[in-house]
This record gives structure tokens, C-alpha cells and sequence, in this order.
């Protein structure tokens, strides 16, 4: 098969549906990495519940329509399906990649790698106290390498992966609270692959570190999703969760 050479909208569904089948394959796991800003064990499942919402809005988008589109689209519904901290940052990432992205007239290497410049600074943004050694750092780390990769959409995505692999490694020390528990931080473990990149099957988004001993992943009656869905209480909007968590 020949490589990807710029993101249409075809390529954004099928990158939106990759990285929720990943992080539906690895959400336990990443879920029992959860130990900040609170060990709630969730980060995973936000993750996942947000991605999902992504993928489902850009699949919902018309076949043929322009891919400016398909990247809105995805953005908008990561937001409106943002579970936690985790999921609302994710939901910013995807927003700084579709305002690149989108008005585009070829989504190739060079406006990938300056979409991820855009989506890091957006991401740090939104966060009223950003703290190194999370998703936010991880990001900084894969637009950064993105960005002297001067290639292809291959080539840029790759680099992207590697700095955030690399980056993700180096997150243990930078946070006292994941050092003592021997853990990676949950939401950068838990970041999606880079645009054009599919995950590995059966792998996390990042792989190589396994859950912290002993911990197990709390099991909700009901997720974010699901209460929204009935009406009931217990889940904030996307602008509120600033206000009370960060």
C-alpha cells in the first residue's frame, strides 16, 4: 500500500475510528495508571468516550464532503462528548488540529506538523495551571519533533510519535505523584496517534508501560455519556470542568 501523503476526509474518519478502537482495546490499562491530578481511575474511559464521540461525528459527515469538514465535525463532537479533564484536553488538541487543518487546501507533512504546533499551544491554553509532566507536555514534545522533520505526512508523523513516546518516558520523573506510584502519566499514555499514523493492534497508543501493581481500574454505575444521555446529574460541561478541576 502506498503511503498516506496528505489527510483527506477519508483519512480523518479512518484516524478518528483507529485511535477509538485503540483506546477501547487499552482503557482498563490506562485507567489503572491513573494516579493525577486524582486517583480516580477514569482516564482512560474519559478518553475513550471522547474519541468515540469524535469518530462517531466525523463518520456522520456526508461522503464527499471536504475535509475541512470531516475535521470540524470531529472536533465538535469530541467536545460535546468530553468526559473529564483528560477528554476536554483532548478535545482541544482536536479543535487546534481542525482550525489548521481544515482550511488547508492539501493536509499533507508540513501542515501536520504546524497543526500540532497549533493544537499544543491550544491545549496549554485551556488550561488555567498547565503542569509539565502530563498530556500537555507530551504534546509540546511531538509537535516539536514534527517540526524538524522537514518530509512527507509519513515523515512528520513519525517524528511526531517518537518525541511523544520519548516524551511520555520522562513523565514518571517529572511529577513526584508518578514517580511514587511507578507509573506514566495516564493521560499522555493515553494521547492518540498522530495524525495518518494508526495505531498497532492490540497495543496502546504508547506502549511499553505496563499498570502500576496492584492497582485496578474503579468501576461507575454510569459513565459521563450515560448521564448525560438521561438527564441526570453528575457530569459538568466542558466549560465548567475548568472552573472546578484545574
Amino acid at each position: 500500500m502506498a503511503a498516506l501523503e496528505a489527510m483527506d476526509g477519508d483519512a480523518v474518519r479512518r484516524w478518528c475510528r483507529l485511535a477509538a478502537d485503540a483506546l477501547t482495546q487499552t482503557r482498563a490499562a490506562i485507567d489503572a495508571l491513573n494516579v493525577f491530578p486524582v486517583p480516580d481511575a477514569d482516564t482512560g474511559t474519559n478518553l475513550q468516550l471522547t474519541l468515540l464521540s469524535a469518530a462517531d461525528a466525523a463518520e456522520a459527515v456526508p461522503a464527499g464532503s471536504r475535509h475541512g469538514d470531516v475535521w470540524q465535525a470531529a472536533a465538535h463532537g469530541a467536545l460535546l462528548g468530553a468526559c473529564g479533564n483528560s477528554g476536554v484536553i483532548v478535545s482541544q488538541l482536536l479543535r487546534g488540529l481542525a482550525e489548521i487543518c481544515g482550511p488547508a487546501a492539501r493536509c499533507d507533512g508540513e501542515v501536520v506538523a504546524r497543526a500540532l504546533a497549533h493544537a499544543a499551544a491550544a491545549a496549554r491554553a485551556a488550561v488555567r495551571r498547565p503542569v509539565e509532566g502530563t498530556v500537555l507536555t507530551v504534546a509540546d514534545a511531538a509537535a516539536l519533533a514534527a517540526s524538524g522533520s522537514c518530509g512527507s505526512l509519513t515523515t512528520a508523523v513519525a517524528a511526531a510519535a517518537a518525541g511523544a513516546r520519548e516524551a511520555l518516558t520522562k513523565t514518571q520523573a517529572q511529577l513526584d505523584v508518578l514517580a511514587a506510584s511507578g507509573v506514566v502519566d495516564a493521560g499522555a499514555a493515553g494521547q492518540p496517534p498522530h495524525p495518518g499514523q494508526p495505531p498497532h493492534p492490540g497495543q496502546p497508543p504508547h506502549p511499553g508501560q505496563p499498570p502500576h501493581p496492584g492497582r485496578r481500574p474503579a468501576m461507575k454505575s454510569l459513565t459521563c455519556s450515560q448521564r448525560r444521555l438521561l438527564r441526570l446529574p453528575g457530569c459538568a460541561t466542558a466549560s465548567t470542568r475548568w472552573a472546578t478541576h484545574w
